[in-house]
Formats: structure tokens, C-alpha cells, sequence
């Protein structure tokens, strides 16, 4: 595995309330508030494994995964395989019909969206969740 993410859906499409990045953010649920009649999922163990991660000095790739081509930019490589990420997330959302995707992101994940021009929202003050988290949500129709 190189790369992964998870999508929580609700139970139910009326109500998202459930949905833990919502009960741990008291503006990130009313941003999401069930009257509009959003679609609401979020997103969940957005991780890319270590060894494709780190940086090398010739390659974002580990050695036994180190690709051979001259043009070879392990910058450009590293965010080929983010933004695949980010668009398989994309297209799990408009599959299940969903009109937000909420997170509590990590500080490196908000830097890394916003360096792939993902459209996100940062939705009140950081919260404490495994350390501290910033309530995001990007809107999946303006995505």
C-alpha cells in the first residue's frame, strides 16, 4: 500500500450528526447543519505509507521503489501520488451523492491541500482530537 483514505458515511442522510469529526466540533456541525439538506461524509485516515513520504536525495520513492526514467522529479512524483489521493476522494464522494466533506486535519494535512490548490474551509479554532486538529470542510461541488 503507498497510499490511503477512508470516507465515513452516515446512517443516515438525514441526519450526520453522528459523524465524529461533528461531535467533536461544535462549529464544524453547525456549518453542516441538517436543515440545509447537505449530503455530509468525512474523511478518514487520509495517510501516505512513510517510505513515499520521506525525501530522498534522488527519489520520493524508497530505493526497491525508486523509478529509473532521466526526467524523473521526485517533488512532481510525490504530488501525483497525493493528488491521485485527493482525487479518488473526490470521486468516492460525487459516487455516494456527497455534497460536503468534513475532516479534523493535522497541520501538515492543511498545508498539503491548500499546496494542491484544494478548495477547503477552516471551520473554527483547532480542537483537541490525538493532538491538535483543524475542523476543515471542503464544499464537494466547488471541488
Amino acid at each position: 500500500m503507498a497510499a490511503t483514505a477512508r470516507l465515513i458515511l452516515p446512517i443516515s442522510t438525514t441526519d450526520h450528526q453522528g459523524l465524529p469529526a461533528l461531535r467533536h466540533s461544535a462549529e464544524l456541525a453547525r456549518s453542516c447543519d441538517p436543515a440545509t439538506g447537505l449530503r455530509v461524509a468525512e474523511l478518514s485516515r487520509f495517510a501516505v505509507d512513510h517510505r513515499f513520504r520521506r525525501r530522498f536525495e534522488l527519489s520520493a520513492y524508497p530505493p526497491d521503489f525508486a523509478p529509473s526514467w532521466p526526467d524523473f522529479r521526485p517533488s512532481a512524483e510525490r504530488l501525483d501520488l497525493l493528488g491521485g489521493l485527493v482525487l479518488a476522494t473526490l470521486a468516492m464522494a460525487c459516487r455516494h451523492e456527497v455534497d460536503v466533506i468534513v475532516a479534523l486535519a493535522d497541520p501538515p494535512l492543511v498545508r498539503l491541500m491548500r499546496r494542491l490548490d484544494v478548495l477547503l474551509v477552516e471551520v473554527g479554532p483547532p480542537v483537541e482530537f490525538h493532538g491538535p486538529r483543524q475542523p476543515i470542510r471542503v464544499d464537494t461541488i466547488e471541488a
